[in-house]
């Protein structure tokens, strides 16, 4: 869990609701070979021009993080966009981090043609991650999501139909292995 410490109070509001939003999205009856696991939802989505892999989906978060270590990884023209923020934020562990600044991409989830893309502006922080982006709550609200960590799924409305966007099972190959290798860091999505 990653938050802004922005004191007590501080809300943030959708916009207006388009009718394709209100779409109803249907979750699948258990069935009995289904694999449930307890295992975080870890996606890839397009991130500006960048196919990205190991998206954390942490609806407790309230904060889009992308990890120094991907953003150092980023094209020089990409890297200029970063712009300075004064709003340290807390992890799990309580402490106060000082983001390095923040930058903002259009970040397409799905797959053509049931997709939706939206700005979005991420916090770039140091730490040791296994995650190259954290997607908090408020995207996921912003997005009409539904998540379903056991199933691996997250499902959002497009204005095509409801997308489904699946664990990226290579993901959850990596960070298995980087389980057993030791943490993750202090802010991230270990319990």
């Amino acid at each position: 869990m990653v938050y802004a410490d922005k004191g007590k109070g501080a809300k943030r509001s959708f916009s207006t609701l388009e009718p394709w939003m209100l779409a109803t999205i249907t979750v699948e009856p258990w069935v009995e070979n289904l694999h449930l696991t307890t295992d975080p939802l870890i996606i890839s989505a397009v991130v500006g021009d960048y196919n990205m892999r190991r998206i954390l989906v942490d609806t407790e978060s309230s904060e889009d993080i992308i990890y120094e270590h991907y953003f150092n990884r980023m094209q020089p023209e990409d890297k200029k966009l970063l712009e300075s923020v004064h709003a340290p934020i807390k992890g799990f562990t309580i402490e106060k981090v000082d983001p390095i600044g923040q930058i903002t991409f259009p970040v397409t989830f799905g797959l053509a043609p049931r997709e939706r893309t939206i700005l979005l502006t991420f916090l770039v922080v140091r730490a040791e991650s296994y995650q190259n982006i954290i997607i908090g709550r408020f995207t996921l609200g912003k997005l009409v999501v539904v998540v379903s960590t056991a199933r691996g799924f997250m499902k959002l409305p497009t204005p095509r139909g409801i997308a489904t966007v699946f664990r990226d099972k290579i993901g959850e190959v990596l960070y298995n292995k980087s389980c057993h290798q030791g943490p993750t860091g202090a802010i991230g999505p270990e319990r």
